[in-house]
């Protein structure tokens, strides 16, 4: 698939931070390491309000620009501007300035009151958003604060998870997932795969949308290369994909596993571990509602289900796994075909998965032992192929099923009230600013839909994508337009690919 300041530009843009006057000099500090290159006349220079005073000797400062694509570009500063810059981080003795308006720390929770908003949209709270950046030890969760129907430009927080992200534009299927970011039930943990590092970092959520890290994370994932994680009671599953961009892992196992999670927020083995052949590569480990149930997807072509027992016991269910049925594709059964995407209804025993290169989305029922039986499929017939609905989430009252479709840049929402029957399709909602379709959440109250669109692949230009969307609800679950102040640039270099949405409520 395809596979407080008064500054917002966007991520593409290049510029640095013109500094007031100040005492620093080029003969202060440090010298900048050999390899260093004069800043280019084209370099734009902003004044950024609000941000801290001139450099306190040479000092370099992370900033998203295409100068050193896709690693972070190191900048020499003598007191006035920005001269020289390098690729390489400059080395002991050296202090970080966050100067970019990306680093800054926004309005933060005061600027949320607890008002409902003019267009009818309650409290807030914060979105979540892996930057997945690959460079050793330097991936990030990015935080967002939402409030008073609109979403504001500022970035709240960027926290780092102790390890590494995957890399792909190639369309080689190796971000083929969802649920990379997961929070408990009571919204005070969240979850994060490390995808390059085999690792979950885990955080503490305070009331305000900040985190903290667990004591001990990140904690390993039981095996290579994780991509999905899924949260049931005090209980978390891990699918392992075993591929990263980055490592040559054709020949490892992926598999599914399980943790217990400690009252402090700490990951423990259960030691149930299910291995799948190499190159099955899942996608996803989706806990049913009830907790019960894990399902799981594979790009080998697979739906696999499993039981999932109070102590973390994974046992395939009977019938797993479920190859998609051929008459799935009355005309043509595409080679290879695979599920990806799932959701299930809260109120009924319905399945829901894309087929992304068959351009369709498929319902299935599924018994309390999870066993399956297919009830049909059917594709949006307002979408221009490449459609690819890859992502999926449903309703909390289980009467709409929304899609992310990766391929064409859009949101389908269906009308799943109809008991265990086809989804019927309501809308096609086109985003704006490029990119590709890669994840999308409700948030807690009902009201408000978040969708990322990261340059998933190369044949998005630099300067489309890299977006999170908030888009206001109506209240027969289309969607209306979208929040003030929607999209706003996820800050990750233009080679990087942002992936995973998490959503918690203001507290």
């Amino acid at each position: 698939m395809w596979r407080p300041g008064s500054v917002h530009l966007p991520v593409t843009a290049l510029f640095a931070a013109a500094v007031a006057s100040g005492s620093c000099t080029a003969t202060t500090g440090p010298s900048f390491p050999l390899g260093a290159q004069p800043v280019p006349a084209s370099f734009t220079t902003l004044s950024v309000a609000a941000l801290p005073a001139a450099c306190s000797g040479q000092v370099y400062f992370e900033a998203s620009t295409s100068l050193c694509p896709p690693a972070l570009t190191y900048f020499l500063c003598d007191g006035i501007e920005y001269t020289e810059f390098d690729c390489a981080a400059p080395g002991p003795g050296w202090t970080e300035e966050t100067l970019s308006q990306y680093d800054r720390v926004a309005t933060g929770p005061s600027a949320c009151g607890t008002s409902t908003g003019a267009k009818g949209n309650s409290l807030g709270g914060t979105v979540y958003v892996e930057g997945n950046v690959a460079t050793p030890g330097q991936n990030t969760v990015l935080a967002f604060r939402y409030c008073n129907g609109a979403l504001p430009s500022l970035l709240v927080g960027r926290y780092s998870t102790g390890g590494s992200g995957a890399a792909d534009l190639n369309d080689s299927g190796i971000l083929d997932a969802d649920q990379q970011l997961a929070v408990n039930a009571g919204q005070t943990l969240l979850f994060a795969v490390n995808q390059g590092s085999d690792t979950i970092a885990v955080f503490h959520v305070a009331d305000d949308g900040s985190l903290s890290p667990v004591a001990g994370s990140p904690f390993s994932s039981g095996g290579v290369a994780p991509t999905s994680v899924g949260v049931s009671g005090d209980i978390l599953v891990v699918a392992n994909k075993a591929s990263d961009g980055v490592r040559n892992l054709s020949k490892v196992a992926p598999n599914y596993t399980t943790f217990s999670i400690g009252a402090d927020g700490s990951m423990k083995p259960t030691g149930s571990t299910f291995a799948l052949p190499a190159g099955w590569s899942p996608t996803q480990a989706f806990v049913a509602p009830g907790g019960k149930l894990v399902f799981g997807t594979e790009e080998h072509g697979m739906l696999r289900a499993f039981q999932l027992s109070p102590t973390g016991d994974l046992n395939q269910a009977p019938g797993s796994p479920f190859r998609l049925a051929d008459s799935l594709f009355p005309v043509h059964r595409p080679q290879p075909v695979w599920p990806a995407g799932l959701s299930a209804s809260p109120t009924q025993s319905v399945l829901y998965t894309g087929i992304p290169n068959n351009n369709s989305i498929a319902a299935f029922e599924y018994t309390s032992t999870g066993q399956l039986s297919l009830i049909g499929g059917t594709a949006d017939p307002n979408t221009l192929a490449p459609q690819l609905p890859c992502w999926s989430v449903v309703s909390a009252d289980g009467r709409r099923l929304y899609f992310a479709n990766a391929g064409s840049g859009n949101v389908s929402v269906w009308n799943t009230e109809m008991g265990p029957r086809l989804p019927h399709l309501l809308q096609t909602y086109q985003l704006p600013g490029g990119g590709n379709p890669w994840g999308l959440r409700i948030d807690p109250t009902g009201k408000l839909l978040f969708v990322i669109t990261p340059r998933q692949i190369h044949q998005v230009p630099e300067g489309q994508g890299q977006l999170l969307h908030g888009l206001r609800l109506a209240a027969d679950g289309t969607i209306d337009d979208v929040i003030d102040g929607s999209p706003v640039t996820i800050p990750v270099a233009p080679d990087t690919n942002p992936f995973g949405l998490a959503v918690v409520a203001s507290r």
